[in-house]
């Protein structure tokens, strides 16, 4: 187990989100759009023989980099439809200096990528950089 990594545990989706070194670990909830939020009881520990890794992570460890990377894009294309929901429009924000601010270095990689496929099943893409971060919309 490492820290950040997806968990169950209670039957719940959780990341890690510390690990002691008397074998516990401080968990954060994650919602369903997968923001991450600290557990109210803050010092409540669990050991770490009771938390589970998600199955996407054990299924994740025997691929390859390529196949990792398909099955990023294919994630975050799904994520971005299902975002879009009964609406008309979506908008997804990346940044070009993406650890430096917490953003999500994969999307600010490869959001050029799916925001082809996107195009290419009939979706208008548009995007807009201002001050390093890039303004995506999405529209059907």
């Amino acid at each position: 187990m490492k820290y950040g990594q997806k968990v169950i545990y209670n039957n719940e989706t959780r990341t890690i989100y510390d690990i002691y070194p008397n074998d516990m670990a401080s968990l954060c909830l994650i919602d369903e759009d997968d923001f991450e939020y600290k557990d109210v009881e803050e010092d409540y520990l669990i050991p770490i023989k009771e938390l589970k890794p998600k199955k996407m992570e054990t299924l994740t460890q025997n691929l390859t980099p390529q196949e990792k990377k398909e099955l990023f894009l294919t994630e975050l294309e799904n994520r971005i439809i299902k975002q879009l929901g009964d609406r008309l429009y979506t908008r997804f924000e990346t940044c070009f200096r993406a650890p430096a601010f917490g953003w999500s270095v994969e999307e600010f990689t490869y959001m050029p990528i799916v925001a082809n496929r996107l195009r290419t099943k009939g979706f208008s893409v548009s995007s807009n950089v201002s001050f390093e971060v890039t303004d995506w919309t999405i529209a059907v």
